[in-house]
């Protein structure tokens, strides 16, 4: 629901003049976002899936402030006037934000384990500390 909350709002932006009050809230909300994935950490999940989980968050991150300072760039630069610099930040703010599409495409968080509820006994470690620690703290 907010990718089309935020799709409207910025299609309003670009093609209705008198929205003028609205034409920065994309990129602020696309830096707000950015800085907020790049600034988080999961702490409390395994290893492997914590790496892997930062990594994407990371490039997910990194791309919206690339976003965020494209379209801003493209809005302060001026593209009406047929600034050349102003299309370049709009190409580069259009590109970082469809390889996050890309990437939420193909995204699935990494299984923490569990079991999916069944009160198996095995030796691999999984999500579960009840598990882990065995049947006596369950």
């Amino acid at each position: 629901m907010l990718p089309f909350v935020l799709g409207g709002i910025e299609l309003r932006a670009r093609t209705k003049p008198d929205a003028r009050n609205l034409t920065f809230v994309f990129p602020i909300l696309c830096a707000f976002g950015g800085i907020l994935l790049l600034s988080h950490a999961h702490a409390e999940f395994e290893p492997k899936s914590e790496f892997l989980i930062q990594v994407v968050h990371t490039t997910m991150g990194l791309l919206a402030v690339i976003v965020a300072i494209g379209r801003w760039l493209e809005l302060r630069l001026g593209t009406q006037n047929g600034s050349r610099e102003g299309r370049v930040a709009g190409v580069i703010s259009v590109m970082a934000l469809f390889l996050i599409g890309i990437i939420m495409m193909f995204y699935r968080e990494p299984l923490m384990g569990g079991g999916g509820g069944k009160s198996t006994q095995s030796s691999a470690p999984t999500g579960d500390v009840g598990t882990r620690l065995g049947s006596d703290y369950t």
